[in-house]
């Protein structure tokens, strides 16, 4: 139940002095969830669910019968190169909870990569069942299956011939998951750099040398 179904049932059950003891003023305050949420905690997967809780509830985002797709910075093997799975986990059984239709990892991601949770049984009910474009493994290739061209963007100034993956176009939501890095030009890398996994190969390394230049801010290297 989200907050905003929990007050309304809680006026009708209850006075109102009850909910003042309840609930935080500040939740009093505003009916209209935040676009932005900063929770601390070490435990990856309650701070997920509350963070998407804080936000408004999953249902915010994704309704019954939606398809999904799932963009997570997940084909490294070192810690602190990849988001912690139980962020993923979270977020897929929140979606699972919610009655998403399909669930798509737009970017194939390995077993082993769920499996460093230690939620991982649990959730393989979810796993199992995920659809992956497999042939989008770094370094894709194009493909007429499962990528597109796209010729030209609006309001593009360097950026041409995009090669994309087509089930971009087929889901009703997209969840990117990135991991924060360091970079040499923008100093922190995060949700667009992770925006490249939707791109084969050859559109990648026209964001990092398209001038020639390498890191070049032309091109969002």
């Amino acid at each position: 139940m989200d907050r905003r179904k929990f007050l309304y049932r809680g006026t009708g059950l209850v006075a109102g002095g009850f909910l003042m003891n309840s609930i935080p003023l500040k939740a009093l305050g505003s009916m209209n969830p935040p676009d932005q949420v900063r929770i601390r905690s070490n435990d990856y997967y309650y701070a997920t669910n509350r963070a998407v809780h804080e936000l408004g509830g999953i249902g915010r985002f994704v309704k019954t019968g939606d398809k999904v797709g799932f963009l997570i910075n997940s084909a490294f093997d070192e810690p602190g190169t990849y988001p912690h799975p139980d962020i993923a986990l979270a977020v897929l059984f929140l979606c699972w909870e919610a009655g998403a239709k399909e669930i798509v990892m737009l970017q194939p991601v390995a077993d082993a990569y769920w499996q460093r949770s230690p939620k991982y049984a649990k959730h393989r009910f979810i796993t199992d069942g995920l659809v992956q474009v497999e042939s989008n493994v770094f370094p894709a290739v194009y493909n007429e299956d499962d990528f597109e061209i796209r010729a030209s963007i609006r309001g593009a100034v360097a950026l041409k011939d995009v090669e994309i993956i087509k089930k971009i176009n087929d889901v009703d939501v997209f969840i990117s998951i990135p991991i924060l890095k360091h970079h040499a030009t923008t100093i922190l890398t995060g949700a667009l750099k992770n925006m490249m996994g939707l791109t084969t190969r050859k559109t990648n390394v026209t964001f990092h040398l398209g001038s020639g230049k390498r890191n070049d801010p032309e091109y969002l290297a």
